[in-house]
């Protein structure tokens, strides 16, 4: 079955601040991860995008096939400019999810997957929403599907989804599902199918079985596809074609030729027999019906998927994101200060006189000081010299 990487979502907080923050390396390294564990699809969801969508929607493909160009992307939000956007710079066929069955939604967004030559997951979500039974998608299959037909698209790049819903809450829908699969090849052959696998366990404690025991049932119903967690190892080993052991007890259910958990070896097959027998309405379902006798736990099955992988060599390392791109380094250029004169030592400044001071030493008015005496005796030898100077009288 072709595998769709739901995680990298905006819902996720690392995804979420990533994006805001235009940091490439996270959404790098996740999208290497789910490369790694075979996906066959990575799905890229921008979530409302309403603010700045066509230009985050870019930014995103581009930077997450740069590190994966091999791997085709689904380009998922409700912003249908941020769709064409996303589809202007990908490279290879993206696959478009999702265009659903409302004329207000469908004839804006055919033309664009017709543009681009996109792929397009064919959402059964009619003007009235949720369909009521097989017979309501397939009415809404034939609708959506023939007027992706009258633009030039092939069934062949149709993904039609019939919409799964928690099994806690809406059971007889699940069967529905089922029916409509059986019947999809005849409204439109040649059709792909798709589904939102982790809505049948929302808001259960058992989410990973009721995927991994849904996504058997629908394959073999004719799904081709589904959008899964790449990070639960075992539902991506089914997917893969691995433990037959586990898909043949699931199908034992469907056929009527298992009817009790305690007719199969303990471990996790019986807690896929009490998971298919709840969604094919054999028995009502609840939270406690799981725990039964020799079943095993979600963490017992994560530990049974970590060790068949071992077993078959371990699965391949995630390629490393590249390093970003040194910057170029700029020649130094030592400014050496210029040379300063040598400082001469601060020249010693004469003590101002304050009134009635002769060279700092209070005097009393009238009386003369050591100036006064000095030009005495000054003007004295200069008069025994003879140049003239005369004391005033």
């Amino acid at each position: 079955m072709k595998t769709i990487g739901e995680n990298l979502n905006v819902i996720k907080k690392e995804c979420g601040q990533a994006f805001k923050d235009r940091n490439p390396e996270p959404i790098q390294k996740l999208a290497l991860a789910e490369k790694a564990a075979g996906v066959t699809y990575i799905d890229i969801n921008l979530g409302p995008a309403r603010k700045g969508g066509p230009e985050l929607m870019q930014w995103v493909v581009q930077t997450v096939q740069e590190v994966v160009p091999d791997v085709p992307l689904a380009l998922d939000t409700s912003n249908i400019e941020a769709i064409e956007a996303g589809l202007e710079v990908h490279k290879g066929t993206a696959l478009v999810n999702s265009v659903m069955a409302r004329p207000e939604r469908y004839t804006v967004m055919w033309p664009i997957v017709a543009k681009y030559e996109a792929e397009a997951v064919a959402l059964l979500w009619g003007p009235d929403g949720l369909p009521r039974d097989a017979n309501e998608r397939s009415a809404l299959c034939v609708e959506l599907c023939y007027a992706a037909n009258e633009l030039g698209i092939p069934n062949e790049k149709l993904f039609v989804d019939p919409i799964v819903t928690p099994l806690n809450i809406q059971q007889e829908q699940l069967m529905n599902n089922l029916e409509f699969c059986e019947m999809l090849q005849d409204i439109c052959p040649g059709a792909e199918s798709t589904n939102g696998l982790s809505n049948i366990s929302n808001g259960t404690p058992w989410r990973e079985p009721l995927n991994h025991i849904f996504m058997i049932m629908m394959e073999r119903r004719g799904m081709t596809s589904s959008i899964v967690d790449y990070e639960d190892k075992l539902i991506m080993q089914i997917a893969q074609g691995h433990h037959q052991n586990l898909v043949d007890i699931v199908h034992g259910v469907m056929d009527g030729q298992i009817n009790d958990p305690n007719e199969v070896d303990p471990g996790i097959g019986r807690t896929y027999v009490a998971g298919s027998l709840a969604i094919l309405g054999k028995i009502l379902y609840s939270d406690s019906w799981f725990q039964i006798d020799g079943g095993s736990t979600p963490e017992e099955m994560e530990a049974f998927a970590e060790a068949y992988e071992k077993e078959q060599g371990g699965g391949a390392e995630p390629e490393a994101a590249p390093e970003p791109e040194p910057e170029p380094k700029q020649e130094t250029i030592e400014v050496k200060p210029e040379a300063k004169a040598e400082a001469k030592p601060p020249r010693r400044r004469r003590k101002k006189k304050k009134k009635n001071e002769e060279y700092g030493e209070p005097r009393p008015a009238g009386v003369a000081g050591p100036d006064a005496e000095y030009i005495e005796k000054t003007l004295l030898r200069w008069r025994a010299r003879g140049n003239g100077v005369t004391l005033g009288k």
